[in-house]
């Protein structure tokens, strides 16, 4: 089930991060495209997501995302589609008026369908994810995250997480991506929408 926690990961990459400088806000909702390569099970896959965020307070904030994705293992007839739910919890702490430290831990549940000519089946699992990362501004409207993420859904993974968001308004973003895990290499856009206090540049 490896290519699950992989699929997981995935939408990682995608997952809310990057937002207003200055006043960083946590308020948004986010679309996202992602491909992923599997170096162990030689395989490789790309999905969508949606995902959305709420600030509560200045230090706190909710998120939720969905995930749907298609994998292939090369050279043979299988694929698997995966759906992921997670929702969580987020602290935000500033450590400038440009850059935040921020944690969170998340309910995550997922249901791959395997089809083969062959063979067909499905499997669910739940469990939890934790992030830890540094977010900010670098230059003008170019905002950047970086991290740790690890899930626990199937098996445990952990991965490192690298983001970057350019704001083309005060609102609105494009996004893209990179996460390495321990046998995947994790690539993606999105686009942000901002609102709400922090909405604002």
């Amino acid at each position: 089930m490896k290519r699950t926690t992989r699929m997981l990961l995935a939408g990682a990459l995608l997952l809310p991060g990057l937002s207003q400088a200055g006043n960083l806000g946590y308020s948004y909702l986010e679309a996202g495209y992602g491909e992923t390569d599997l170096d162990d099970v030689d395989a490789d896959g790309d999905g969508y997501r949606i995902a959305g965020s709420l600030a509560i307070g200045p230090a706190y904030h909710i998120i939720a995302e969905y995930t749907t994705a298609n994998l292939d293992i090369d050279g043979t007839n299988i694929d698997a589609d995966v759906d992921t739910i997670s929702v969580g919890f987020g602290y935000n702490f500033p450590i400038s008026p440009k850059a935040d430290v921020i944690g969170r831990i998340l309910y995550v549940d997922s249901e791959v369908k395997i089809d083969s000519p062959l063979i067909s089946g499905e499997g669910d699992d739940s469990g939890i994810g934790l992030q830890a990362r540094l977010r900010g501004e670098l230059i003008e409207r170019l905002e950047v995250e970086g991290g740790i993420d690890y899930v626990e859904v199937f098996n445990d993974e952990t991965s490192f997480v690298l983001e970057g968001r350019y704001f083309l308004t005060d609102m609105l973003a494009l996004g893209a991506g990179l996460e390495i895990g321990d046998d995947s290499t994790t690539y993606g856009v999105t686009l942000r929408f901002n609102f709400g206090a922090g909405a604002a540049r």
